[in-house]
Formats: structure tokens, sequence, C-alpha cells
């Protein structure tokens, strides 16, 4: 019985910690050095319609783009063709914004440093969701997990208030029993 309810919490344990990665991905790099004329790139594992938070924050101003595939495979060697971006802010230092994914393509997320003698130092975040729905999912299943939690915490508690009164009713009946017994007769 102890190894079944230690298998059954450890389950539900184990659901806790996966429904972050569920629901979507933080990503967040600090630090990050992007040398003159050079850019970072992140794939974005979105569908359509999810939102993404973007945060930015450079030592120099940086030009940060979402672009789809098809023109980021279009931008090397030269590092350009940005003008049909999906998300374009140009010369910023800091940058707070939502962007929302228009369709099922695959998009990237670009931080180009436009300077041509200094480097930037960069850190920068983005909330990538999977999709609405399993964001969704992710969070109902949280949710359950924790209402199982609590249900099982509330169904021991009872189980052994149940056994200390159990425990403690045979221990006056025991008692009492002894002291009604009359005394054995003398031996003769």
């Amino acid at each position: 019985m102890k190894k079944a309810i230690v298998l059954f919490i450890g389950i539900l344990l184990v659901l806790l910690m996966i429904t972050p990665a569920i629901k979507g991905v933080d990503t967040e790099k600090v630090d990050v050095y992007i040398d003159p004329s050079d850019c970072v790139d992140d794939m974005l594992w979105s569908s359509k319609d999810d939102k993404i938070r973007i945060q930015v924050d450079s030592n120099i101003p940086v030009d940060v783009y979402i672009i789809v595939d098809d023109e980021y495979d279009a931008m090397w060697p030269t590092i350009s063709n940005f003008d049909r971006a999906s998300l374009s802010r140009e010369n910023i230092t800091s940058l707070d914004t939502n962007w929302t994914q228009p369709d099922d393509r695959t998009y990237y997320f670009i931080i180009l440093n436009d300077n041509e003698e200094e480097t930037a130092i960069v850190d920068y975040s983005y909330t990538d969701a999977l999709s609405s729905s399993v964001e969704e999912a992710g969070e109902a299943i949280g949710t359950c997990c924790l209402g199982i939690i609590f249900l099982v915490v509330i169904i021991i508690v009872v189980i052994i208030v149940v056994i200390i009164f159990v425990v403690k009713k045979n221990g006056k009946e025991d008692t009492q029993q002894y002291q009604q017994r009359p005394p054995p007769p003398p031996n003769q």
C-alpha cells in the first residue's frame, strides 16, 4: 500500500514538473555578444495566432526583426532583405513588445548589429508559445494535478484520524476489560 501511494504521488509530481514544458517556453539569453555587422537568430516554435512577447536590451542601437523562413534563407550571405519583415524595429536599445504570428509558416527572431565598429552586448527574451490549445491543456493538467494532490492529502489525513481514533478506542476497551475481570482464585 505504501509503495502504491509513493508511486502515485511521484507520478503527480512528474506531471506538475512537465506542465510548464507543455505550456510554452520562455527563452532568455543574457550578455550575448554580436560582432559588428553581424546578427543572432532563433527559430520560433509557434503557430498561427500565438502571441509572443519580445524583450531586448542592448548597450548600442540594434535592429530587431521577425521574418518568415523564405526571407531568412534569402538574407544570407549579406544579412539583408528585411523589407517584408513581419516585425521590424530599427535602431533601438530597449524593446518590450508583443507579436502575433499571422500564419503557420516558420518564423525567425533576428537581432542585427548594424554598427560597423562596435560589438553589441544584448540581453533578450521571448515567450515561445507552442500553441494556444496546448497551453490551455497544460494549464488544465496542472490544475487537475493540484486538485488530485489536495484530494490525496485530505484522504490521508482522514485515514490517519480514523486510525488514531480506532487505536485509542481499542486501547480503552482493553484496559476496561482487564479491570472488570475478577482476580483468579487462589491455588489450593
